[in-house]
């Protein structure tokens, strides 16, 4: 029977997918209250107001909506900061304006303001090179030149705030997982996922996810994938 068989197979698919993690994953970073926190690294610092931040597994970055002025985050692979300074200055043949040692929220570091020829032109960049735990972490900051000292403020507060997170309520946040659930009572599609427990802001993404309308009509029996938060 070519129904029983498309019906077991995907059944079959569905158990696969049930507990897997949905969207991405806050204990690899994440924002909240104007923060980015990084669970497993246990670091934490401001976000700039109204920047966009994308999160990658290699690095963080955060720009403007003109991307007119970044900020990034990366693991450098130096020991130290005085070292992860220098591989940055002779990769990019910065003309150096001022390097030193700083303290970053009792962490050691170092700061390094230069200018660095790119196609195109030569911006301006700030750089923080901070030492947490057995990690080297590198903020990059730039901008053209003639904004740089307007944008200079915005961005040292987020490399001066980068600091170690201690909050159990920001660390311990787990992702949501996709679930199933088999339909108790039939009916339209909508109605089924408000009794499954889905909010009304979230009828439309799991339609999409079941790969059915709103209006569809659902059987009793019927599987269907919902995001929970475990």
């Amino acid at each position: 029977n070519p129904k029983a068989a498309v019906a077991l197979n995907r059944d079959a698919y569905l158990r696969q997918l049930d507990g897997l993690v949905f969207g991405e994953d806050p204990r690899r970073g994440y924002v909240a209250g104007g923060a980015f926190y990084h669970p497993e690294l246990r670091f934490q610092f401001p976000v700039p107001a109204g920047w966009t931040v994308n999160n990658t597994a290699s690095r963080v970055q955060i720009f403007t909506e003109e991307q007119d002025a970044v900020i990034l985050l990366s693991l450098a692979a130096e020991a130290s900061p005085a070292a992860a300074a220098d591989a940055f200055v002779g990769g990019t043949r910065a003309s150096v304006i001022s390097s030193g040692p700083v303290t970053v929220n009792g962490l050691a570091a170092h700061r390094v303001l230069g200018d660095v020829a790119v196609e195109g032109g030569v911006p301006r960049t700030l750089s923080y090179f901070i030492r947490k735990d057995t990690y080297v972490y590198g903020f990059l900051a730039y901008t053209t030149q003639a904004a740089f000292e307007g944008r200079l403020g915005t961005f040292e507060q987020s490399m001066k705030g980068f600091r170690n997170l201690t909050d159990p309520a920001r660390i311990n946040v787990k992702p949501d997982r996709l679930a199933l659930r088999r339909v108790t009572r039939g009916g339209p599609l909508r109605q089924v996922l408000l009794d499954l427990g889905v909010a009304q802001d979230g009828l439309e993404e799991h339609a999409v996810m079941n790969g059915l309308e709103l209006a569809a009509a659902v059987a009793v029996n019927t599987t269907l994938k919902v995001v929970v938060d475990y």
